[in-house]
């Protein structure tokens, strides 16, 4: 483990007369912590010495214990840390391990002995935090299991069935999600409704072409229901949240004239969800929905489903009073045939949701 820019190199050159050198050659703890308390305006620097900027944590803790490496390239000079001799292999390299004190700053003194008896010295301090565990803030929302999520979003939705002339629309939408975790990390519960607000754009005539009838002002809603429940998968990824859902979806169209579309289509479905945290706390989801649907109480037909899928991406905390707003994209296709009438409807739809 490396940590960069974080320690700060406090340098100072001074050489020491011979005469007052005998009195200094070894230096003790307290004699360092002394230095550590002059402050940063002393420089002190070792000709010749170069220190890595990488600290290497060996072990963490109180009782942190780091390394650190250098080489010094001076003839008949020697270098004492800690009142120990610093051994150099044959590329004037070193290694040198030293051990934190509690949670105060680290001070740790270089002295470099010279063959004349000149000293010079550098002193480098390492932060407490480096080694220090920060306090961990409780987070309340972690303790939150019930979320309501109301949502507004522009749909673009295109219907074609036999014998009716292709009905598309753009629509306001409105959409309500609520979202329970019955056992922490384990089983979650889930509701979804839309509903067809109302429409901004619309056909100006519909047109029956086996009875050649023409239909205006035709309006188009559609209202559908989710009920599930899901299983938390194990994480693989730390950062990564992976439920698989099972339930039951309802969707009809609530046609003006009532002359053509689907109505009181359900069916069971599988529904899984995938959640990517990031570390500001923001939340990117994608989920998949495969439902065979029928309009009675028959063995399913598998052809006769809708199969949908949707993104959404959360800011946290970070907008509206601290209420987390997300932003998402939807694609549901419904297919169905039933007594040679062929039905398709596809929707694309954008938005937004608060979390209440």
């Amino acid at each position: 483990m490396s940590y960069r820019s974080t320690v700060r190199l406090l340098m100072r050159k001074s050489v020491v007369p011979v005469g007052i050198i005998l009195g200094l050659c070894w230096i003790n703890a307290s004699q360092a912590d002394d230095a550590v308390r002059v402050g940063p305006q002393i420089l002190e620097k070792i000709d010749s010495l170069e220190l890595s900027q990488d600290f290497e944590l060996i072990k963490g803790g109180p009782d942190a214990t780091f390394a650190i490496q250098g080489t010094y390239e001076r003839p008949n000079w020697h270098l004492i840390v800690d009142n120990h001799t610093i051994e150099l292999d044959r590329k004037n390299h070193f290694t040198h391990e030293f051990q934190a004190r509690g949670t105060a700053d680290l001070a740790v003194q270089f002295l470099a002995i010279g063959p004349k008896g000149e000293i010079e010295r550098q002193l480098i301090v390492i932060p407490a935090r480096l080694w220090t565990p920060k306090e961990e803030t409780h987070d309340a929302s972690s303790d939150k299991r019930t979320f309501i999520s109301p949502s507004v979003l522009l749909t673009r939705f295109r219907h074609s069935e036999t014998n009716v002339s292709v009905y598309e629309s753009t629509a306001v939408t409105l959409k309500a999600s609520f979202n329970h975790t019955l056992v922490p990390e384990r089983w979650d519960l889930g509701v979804t409704s839309f509903f067809t607000a109302f429409q901004l754009s619309k056909p100006s005539e519909v047109q029956l072409l086996k009875s050649r009838t023409v239909l205006t002002d035709v309006s188009v809603r559609y209202f559908g229901l989710n009920i599930r429940a899901g299983y938390v998968l194990p994480k693989l990824v730390e950062s990564c949240r992976f439920v698989i859902y099972g339930g039951g979806y309802y969707t009809t169209m609530i046609v003006s004239q009532n002359q053509f579309g689907f109505t009181n289509l359900s069916g069971p479905q599988i529904y899984p969800s995938l959640r990517k945290s990031f570390q500001k706390g923001d939340t990117l989801g994608a989920y998949l929905k495969y439902s065979p649907v029928s309009n009675r109480f028959v063995v399913l037909n598998f052809s006769n489903r809708e199969i949908a899928a949707g993104l959404a991406y959360t800011f946290r905390d970070r907008i509206l009073n601290g209420m987390p707003l997300s932003a998402s994209f939807d694609y549901s296709n419904i297919a169905f045939g039933l007594r040679g009438i062929q039905v398709h409807t596809t929707t694309l739809s954008v938005g937004a949701s608060l979390g209440l």
